[in-house]
């Protein structure tokens, strides 16, 4: 089977490096948490996240795990090794414009590795593929457009309960609040806390 192996070099780089591919006023932003770790430690901390999550799961409940090109394939085995297999990926297609390669074509595509807790299934068939419109306006260096999230939220019945355990700046908890769901969020850098905590009280004040 194919591998993908991540050099030193590249694992090592600042977020602000690695995800940004030009100047611009993202560069100053808060590093992420755990993002620059040696990859021991990077599979040992999922691991440990992934069956704390599954643990508190209920019967029927879903795991949903963003990834790049690049880690799928140790993203589902950390998953698997964590007692819960992956039953797919769901597709985000950033659009075009997304991270051109030159002489080759654009990295525009992000990847949801998903799986479900034993049974009890909604009766309802969400589409595979994401394309929502670009964020206008970041706060975080790999921010997702709510409307990203809402989409995972659609075989989640109404009223349940979710976990972020790398809120970021709490757009989970955006579309949870957009859309009638309880959730707990989990985020340990303290300028993203406070961005997602302001936004969250923006939603509710509105």
């Amino acid at each position: 089977m194919w591998k993908i192996q991540l050099s030193l070099r590249q694992r090592s780089k600042p977020s602000s490096k690695k995800y940004i591919s030009s100047e611009s006023q993202y560069q100053k932003a808060p590093e992420i948490a755990f993002d620059g770790i040696p990859e021991t430690e990077w599979k040992q901390l999922l691991l440990s996240v992934f069956k704390h999550s599954i643990r508190l799961l209920k019967p029927g409940g879903l795991i949903a795990v963003f990834t790049d090109w690049r880690r799928l394939e140790k993203m589902a085995s950390l998953m698997a090794q964590a007692g819960l297999p992956p039953k797919g990926v769901v597709v985000w297609d950033k659009t075009a414009g997304s991270r051109p390669v030159k002489g080759g074509f654009n990295l525009q595509t992000e990847f949801i590795l998903w799986g479900r807790k034993g049974s009890g299934a909604p009766e309802l068939y969400a589409h595979g593929v994401i394309t929502p419109a670009t964020l206008t306006k970041r706060q975080h260096l790999t921010q997702k457009p709510v409307k990203v999230i809402e989409h995972l939220l659609k075989v989640v019945p109404k009223g349940g309960k979710i976990l972020d355990p790398f809120a970021g700046v709490a757009t989970t908890g955006v579309a949870c609040l957009k859309n009638g769901y309880s959730f707990t969020s989990v985020e340990v850098v303290p300028e993203y806390f406070e961005i997602g905590c302001r936004r969250l009280k923006e939603l509710e004040n509105n």
